[in-house]
């Protein structure tokens, strides 16, 4: 019987140790990456992914896909969980729906659903390459933490903070925005 040495088998050998070291690594890096919740914390909820591909970017938090349901294909709204973008009618809502579209537009993306809220849309987080997409979104200051989501993430509020102090997006503004929900709010007051 052959015993495995170094000796005997040498740089290969060596090269096939190092891959596989580097390759467990970057698996367990990754999964313990997705297998955290937004809130940084393990998640309770299903942490299953679902590979997916984006037909449209709606706007800075909204992004359409095609789910199969049985044999029937039916087009399905993501909320980006944990985050508000400005609408497209304010200031930057172009930007943002234009950076999320760079982010994930013909990527393979990785969706983890949250929840479903009142208007029926899947709440959830969007990955592509590991990178958590909704925290890219607020880190790159084209969309808010939002704060009423419960629990908030500190991530997120983190990743608020330094967009703001670095002036990135909506905080390069001189003047001071409106925040998405409460311009929602003010304009469902006018329809009334």
């Amino acid at each position: 019987m052959t015993r495995f040495t170094l000796k005997r088998y040498g740089k290969v050998a060596l090269e096939f140790l190092i891959y596989f070291a580097i390759t467990f690594v970057v698996f367990f890096v990754v999964t313990l990456l997705l297998g955290k919740s937004v809130a940084g914390t393990e998640n309770t909820s299903s942490a299953t992914l679902f590979k997916i591909e984006i037909d449209e970017v709606l706007d800075g938090d909204t992004v359409a896909y095609h789910k199969a349901v049985g044999k029937i294909l039916i087009r399905t709204r993501i909320r980006l969980y944990g985050i508000d973008a400005p609408e497209s009618t304010q200031p930057f809502g172009k930007e943002s729906a234009i950076h999320l579209s760079n982010l994930v537009q013909n990527k393979t993306c990785y969706l983890q659903i949250i929840d479903i809220d009142q208007y029926g849309r899947e709440l959830g987080i969007l990955y592509v390459d590991a990178q958590d997409i909704n925290d890219q979104m607020v880190l790159s200051g084209y969309a808010y933490a939002y704060p009423f989501t419960r629990p908030v993430s500190n991530n997120l509020k983190f990743h608020e903070q330094f967009a703001k102090a670095n002036k990135l997006g909506v905080w390069s503004s001189n003047k001071a925005l409106q925040l998405p929900w409460e311009y929602r709010k003010e304009k469902n007051k006018r329809v009334k």
